[in-house]
């Protein structure tokens, strides 16, 4: 919509005399959207002898020129070559760091739950004791914690102290209710999320 909206509104600030230079201006700026890009030339050249008429200024020998569809096709370029870098950048996990600029707001910073909060059962408290002692389990989580941070709504504590030990050749299921943080925690183990923080 913005892309065909935008192509009709620039040709029509662009003939009326009292408006060229907004017309000029907003054809530039409209170039930052690539539909615009491709939109804009279909324009161009099915109404350009109305457009000459009105800006005789605009009439050049190639329709590729800057001012026409060679800046659509230059924008369209650097749209594909400014998009394929950052994808890569993603890929590559180069934009990580950007999940953690959240915690720089001082209403993400959770300060963990205490002993008394947390209220932990016998059996939480005996695997989490079990943990501490066995350095040498295959597969060991302790003290597990995940906040979701966020810059416009209050932080999600998803998971708080969990901790568990695994040895070969042993099956384990975690059990608990929705939005118990299970999903979380094997994502952590199995993805191996660098944002998940464990104590």
């Amino acid at each position: 919509m913005l892309a065909g909206i935008g192509a009709i509104t620039t040709y029509i600030l662009r003939i009326v005399e009292q408006t060229w230079v907004i017309g000029d201006r907003m054809h530039w700026w409209l170039k930052l959207v690539p539909s615009f890009c491709l939109t804009n030339p279909v324009m161009y050249m099915s109404s350009k002898d109305r457009l000459f008429s009105a800006r005789a200024d605009l009439k050049v020998e190639s329709n590729l020129d800057l001012s026409l569809i060679g800046g659509d096709l230059y924008a369209l370029l650097g749209h594909f070559l400014g998009w394929t870098l950052i994808l890569a950048l993603i890929e590559a996990g180069a934009l990580r760091w950007l999940a953690k600029l959240p915690l720089i707001l001082k209403k993400n910073r959770v300060p963990p739950k205490t002993e008394e909060e947390l209220q932990l059962d016998e059996d939480v408290k005996e695997e989490e004791d079990r943990v501490n002692k066995r350095l040498n389990m295959p597969v060991r989580v302790h003290g597990f914690r995940k906040v979701y941070s966020s810059v416009f709504r209050k932080p999600v504590v998803a998971v708080e102290r969990t901790s568990f030990g695994l040895n070969y050749g042993e099956c384990f299921a975690l059990l608990g209710v929705n939005g118990a943080g299970k999903t979380t925690t094997f994502r952590a183990l199995t993805l191996g999320d660098s944002s998940q923080t464990a104590g």
